[in-house]
């Protein structure tokens, strides 16, 4: 998980930007600092993913569970984004998470609570790193 900015990184940046040291102005305004690392939309009953390529430059961190999406169709443009978690929405075909394999920078994914879960063909025998197969009653029956 990305780390927020501290405070002395977030003055440095705005030294930077202004041209003038932090020490000597009266008053600082710090809020919305770039980078935009991290992103949480979840539970907003959000419908459709748009009008992230503002931040698409430096976005890792993307959070939109528990919403109303049935296509995550408008990430792609977040080359780095490198946590997706997309769960409990209303993802129902495999073309509703097919832009997420564009994206060559993630590592941590998290799709589980779509209604695609409880779609998935034979060929697939994990998703979200659990079996979704008959193979977990046969491991449980070995283990007996």
């Amino acid at each position: 998980m990305s780390k927020g900015l501290i405070t002395k990184e977030a003055l440095k940046l705005w030294e930077e930007k202004y041209g003038s040291p932090a020490a000597e102005t009266t008053v600082i305004k710090l809020f919305m600092q770039q980078p935009f690392i991290q992103l949480s939309l979840s539970t907003n009953n959000i419908e459709k993913i748009n009008g992230l390529d503002a931040i698409s430059e430096t976005l890792e961190e993307l959070w939109i569970y528990y919403n109303l999406i049935e296509k995550y169709n408008g990430i792609e443009c977040c080359k780095k984004l490198k946590v997706f978690y997309a769960s409990n929405n209303k993802v129902k075909a495999w073309e509703g998470i097919a832009c997420v394999s564009s994206l060559s920078e993630l590592e941590d994914v998290l799709l589980s609570g779509n209604p695609l879960e409880e779609k998935c063909t034979s060929e697939v025998k994990k998703l979200d790193g659990k079996l979704i197969t008959g193979e977990e009653e046969g491991r449980e029956e070995e283990e007996s």
